[in-house]
């Protein structure tokens, strides 16, 4: 109603009038809400709960100094590993061998085999690892080890899946070694968990007897 009233010059003027006093109004608001946060934050700085910032920083330094460790034990683990791959290496290039079997002690012998055969699909891992056995040549005494796929009586042979149940009971196991002495060469070989309840093959009067002896021996 009043910009009616006004002539078609005062309008312009007047428009512009109000577009400055609407800049100037914007201008100090977003100045005073500047002003609030600062305020703020300094009262926040005052008070003695907000000094947090050092432990913060604090925590960042524990934190690089964690990785500074684990890069250590990494470091530490792998100068290990590489000195028993050499080792290895130099038993091979001695005894003219391209491959030999290494132990791995219970209960870490998943760890071991993985620390030497690295990171391999598992058809790889099962063909590169077996289950030995105590074995004993009934004509010569010779002692000896051996992994005999055909070894039904032992139950740690399932657990390890060397073979699989299935392939023992209900299939024909691919045997990785040959049911042979190797001092004298006679096949008639037994392993120490098929001995149970029978006659001790060097005197040849006692039975063989299974003991419990806990989880330590």
């Amino acid at each position: 109603m009043i910009l009616r009233r006004l002539s078609e010059e005062s309008v312009p003027k007047i428009r512009a009038k109000l577009q400055n006093l609407r800049s100037i109004i914007s201008e100090t608001s977003r100045l005073s809400r500047y002003i609030y946060e600062l305020d703020r934050s300094v009262k926040m700085l005052e008070e003695p709960r907000y000094y947090k910032v050092v432990p913060r920083d604090l925590r960042a330094f524990e934190f690089l100094e964690s990785i500074e460790r684990d890069i250590g034990d990494e470091k530490g683990r792998l100068e290990s590993l590489l000195k028993e791959l050499i080792e290895i290496k130099e038993r091979l290039e001695s005894s003219g061998l391209r491959s030999m079997r290494l132990p791995c002690p219970h209960p870490l012998e998943y760890y071991y085999a993985i620390r030497i055969l690295g990171d391999v699909d598992r058809d790889v891992f099962k063909s590169r690892t077996g289950f030995n056995s105590y074995a004993i040549c009934l004509d010569c005494q010779h002692q000896f080890e051996g992994d005999f796929r055909d070894e039904k009586v032992n139950e740690w042979r399932f657990y390890y899946g060397c073979p699989s149940f299935e392939k023992a009971f209900r299939g024909k196991p691919e045997m990785k070694d040959e049911r042979k002495c190797p001092r004298c060469g006679s096949s008639n070989v037994k392993t120490v968990f098929e001995l149970i309840n029978q006659t001790c093959p060097k005197c040849r009067k006692g039975i063989i007897e299974e003991i419990e002896t806990g989880m330590i021996a």
